[in-house]
């Protein structure tokens, strides 16, 4: 993690992680695909200009991936500077109670199974059977190839000029890395190198089978020097 002093507050602690990892704040909005300006906000503090406290929540947990940070800390440090409170609203039974989700003893119910419902039961899983297995061929034939990539799993700043590509790819898939052909092994796999340039490299995945259904995946990574 980025050793920030604790005791800062927040807006200084992420402007400080960011500058420490010399990102500018257009490579950090691509890196967390949070708009510039409401980063510029989190960065001066200036809360009451950002979306509600569940979104400004998720820019934290994004910012904090990216820069190095302990999510939790920051929310907590948030939540802190806010005077806000992290205990979610307890429900209650319209009788003052807590509602526990169990059932009362003096309430207790029992569901007897008969031989119609049984009938009706296997019918569905039946039906849902025939369902799915004819699902899943159509969706073999309309819908795009199998493509996972893991790794890179995420966007990322490196001081690596050589990026690695792994993952997975239906088998038969014409694969292409920006726009150059890859082989897909027997087993569905692939695997590449990739040389980056100073600053932002946009890295493309895709595969594309026989109907013409294709999937792309992009990963934006920035090299710093």
């Amino acid at each position: 993690m980025v050793n920030i002093e604790s005791d800062k507050k927040l807006a200084e602690r992420l402007k400080q992680a960011r500058e420490s990892m010399g990102l500018a704040l257009e490579n950090l909005a691509i890196l967390t695909k949070i708009q510039k300006k409401y980063l510029t906000r989190l960065e001066s503090g200036q809360y009451d200009k950002l979306p509600s406290g569940v979104f400004i929540v998720g820019f934290l947990k994004r910012c904090a991936k990216v820069l190095n940070l302990d999510a939790n800390e920051i929310i907590d440090q948030y939540r802190k500077e806010r005077g806000l409170s992290d205990q979610k609203d307890r429900q209650t039974d319209g009788f003052g109670g807590v509602k526990s989700g169990k059932i009362l003893s003096g309430n207790k119910s029992v569901f007897v199974i008969t031989p119609k419902i049984f009938s009706v039961f296997v019918a569905l899983l039946v039906f849902l059977a025939i369902f799915l297995f004819f699902w899943h061929q159509m969706k073999f034939l309309i819908g795009p190839p199998k493509l996972i990539l893991e790794d890179p799993a995420n966007d990322f700043v490196t001081l690596n000029p050589s990026l690695t590509l792994k993952g997975l790819a239906e088998i038969g898939a014409d694969l292409t890395v920006n726009g150059r052909r890859l082989e897909v092994s027997k087993e569905g796999k692939f695997f590449d190198y990739v040389n980056l340039s100073a600053g932002l490299n946009l890295i493309e995945i895709k595969a594309a089978n026989k109907f013409g259904k294709s999937k792309l995946i992009s990963r934006k990574i920035i090299l710093q020097q």
